[in-house]
């Protein structure tokens, strides 16, 4: 058996000839009574026997109602009914519209042998990748890109134009679509169907979000209603992981988590705080206090957590590289490496993270009256794109082949993704944040097995009820992020809940990236060899790392840039001349 990431995997034959040998061993699978499929899925170290034709991996929310839903059973003989069987229903019922009915975190592969059909799914909020790959013959599926390019017939050269787009801002990659960095696969992106038979590949329609209710009480009772939704959030959380570990720095998204998971903590769960801690003896600032806080009155303990001096800020570790499904990787990965272990090492299979409460109780990323929109109307002038040009659309300092390509191509595929910049009043509804359906794609895998990210302020209830509420609400009173401070009323000391601003997450990452910019530089070479200068500028990196290297202070905008060509130089220099395991 090849090493197996966490997902579901498939290979079903079109044509009804056997499947191949060869490609079965690729994807790990072994072969099922009837030689024309197989399905499999894995969840930690537990992978299931290939033997079923329709498979759910990950949990469904309200099963009970479900199944009430769809006549199937009486909500006291749901438990008796398959998680698989549910999802069938309901997609033969709603049709497209069915994965956002079906609360919860899950991925859906079933084979119709009769009709030689293949129908793939997933939650609005994605549990596991899912990707594809068809040659008209015969269809695989996995959760990485990494598996299916060991298949013969899938081109394992990355796609420019797709490369360019995983590289981009987020108005680029809001282009994405289901591509993947590779021309022959693609992805199921969360909340849709995919069908593939022989006669080709359907996408279904992403259904929009619902349109949310205009909240018409008063502030005090949002948050009542606020607080009461994140509860029954977190409680679901700690049922499927009652030993967790909560990301906590002592600002008010990781207070929130904090607080509200320490509250409804099963009997017999444990909680453990991990924050980012500053190396001993440094002198550097860091929350630790403000977390210390957080915890002492919620009444969990907390481990500070410090990355190893030689994890590097500009190569993300051969675990963390294998997972990676594109170039970019959170500039504070080596970060994560430290705090995921940390939770493992203290028998947490979930771990709570405040990421992406912005979009909802601690702000709003469109917030801002008339000055940001002017802003934004100025980036859309003629001959401008979010910056001068299409390198300025990227994340990642392009080669002379993908700036080709994105100076050709792509400045219209901006424009036309772009979404119109808006302005509220204050009693007109906060909305969707404009990014919200990328981030909803983002999985919950960890990069760990068996450890998952449980994202309570990012639940699709929370969003739609926070979308209804008015736009006043975010300064209420006179605060800044106002409905997150209510939150945390009377739960946290007052120098939390009232801070105007939190410190860096990481806080050697200046000292960090300084010291490790002359190592970085001697690895340009190797890449060069593996031919990719003509995908990323390793020219200005390697300017841009000697500038870093000779100054301690470095300034955020040029950190962040050559921080992100050099992970996304290693990542391609990794895929082009390493093996393609699925670990």
């Amino acid at each position: 058996m090849t090493a197996a990431c966490d997902g579901l995997y498939a290979l079903v034959s079109l044509d009804g000839a056997p499947l191949a040998a060869r490609d079965l061993a690729a994807l790990g699978l072994t072969q099922a009574t009837d030689t024309r499929y197989a399905l499999a899925s894995c969840d930690g170290a537990k992978r299931t026997a290939v033997r079923d034709t329709a498979l759910v991996l990950g949990h469904l929310d309200a099963a009970t109602e479900l199944a009430a839903a769809l006549g199937l059973a009486k909500p006291s003989a749901v438990p008796a009914a398959s998680d698989a069987a549910l999802v069938g229903a309901a997609l033969l019922r709603w049709g497209d519209a069915a994965p956002a009915r079906i609360a919860g975190e899950w991925g859906y592969v079933a084979w119709d042998a009769a009709a030689e059909v293949l129908t793939l799914a997933a939650s609005d909020t994605l549990r596991d990748p899912l990707v594809f790959a068809t040659n008209g013959r015969c269809v695989a599926v996995a959760p990485s890109i990494r598996v299916l390019r060991r298949l013969d017939w899938v081109d394992a050269a990355p796609d420019l134009r797709s490369l360019v787009l995983h590289m981009g801002r987020a108005p680029l990659r809001r282009g994405i679509g289901n591509a993947t960095i590779l021309r022959d696969v693609r992805q199921v992106i969360a909340g849709t169907r995919v069908t593939i038979g022989r006669d080709g590949v359907r996408v279904g329609a992403r259904p929009p979000l619902p349109a949310p209710a205009h909240w018409s009480g008063s502030f005090a009772d949002a948050i009542a209603e606020i607080e009461a939704l994140l509860d029954r959030i977190v409680q679901a959380q700690l049922a499927r992981h009652p030993n967790a570990a909560v990301l906590l720095s002592g600002g008010l998204d990781s207070s929130i988590n904090a607080v509200i998971a320490a509250a409804a903590l099963p009997p017999g769960g444990t909680l453990l705080a991990l924050t980012s801690a500053a190396p001993p003896g440094s002198g550097l600032a860091d929350e630790v206090a403000f977390a210390r806080a957080v915890a002492d009155q919620a009444g969990i303990a907390l481990r500070p957590v410090v990355p190893a001096e030689a994890a590097d800020a500009y190569l993300p570790s051969a675990a963390r590289l294998r997972h990676l499904q594109q170039p970019l990787a959170s500039p504070r990965h080596y970060l994560y490496d430290a705090l995921y272990a940390a939770a493992v090492d203290s028998g947490a299979s979930g771990v709570f993270d405040g990421a992406q409460g912005e979009w909802t109780v601690t702000c709003h990323p469109d917030a801002g009256g008339w000055r940001p929109w002017l802003r934004d109307g100025l980036h859309r002038v003629p001959g401008r794109v979010r910056g001068h040009s299409a390198q300025d659309a990227t994340h990642v300092r392009l080669g002379p082949a993908t700036l080709a390509v994105a100076e050709r191509a792509l400045t219209r595929a901006l424009r036309q993704h772009e979404p119109p910049p808006r302005m509220r009043r204050p009693n007109d509804p906060c909305g969707y944040a404009r990014a919200i359906d990328t981030n909803l794609d983002e999985p919950t895998q960890t990069g760990m097995s068996g450890l998952r990210q449980l994202l309570p302020l990012r639940d699709r209830r929370l969003l739609t009820l926070f979308a209804g509420m008015p736009y006043r609400f975010l300064t209420e009173g006179g605060l800044p992020r106002a409905p997150g401070r209510a939150l945390l009323a009377g739960k946290v000391p007052e120098q939390v809940r009232l801070r105007p601003a939190g410190l860096p997450f990481s806080p050697d990452y200046d000292r960090r990236l300084h010291r490790q910019a002359d190592d970085a530089r001697n690895r340009l070479p190797a890449y060069r060899r593996a031919g990719v200068g003509e995908l990323v500028d390793l020219v200005w990196l390697d300017a841009a790392l000697r500038s870093i290297a000779e100054q301690p202070v470095v300034p955020l905008k040029l950190a962040f840039a050559a921080q992100a060509t050099a992970i996304a130089a290693a990542f391609l220099a990794d895929w082009m001349t390493g093996t393609p395991d699925g670990a």
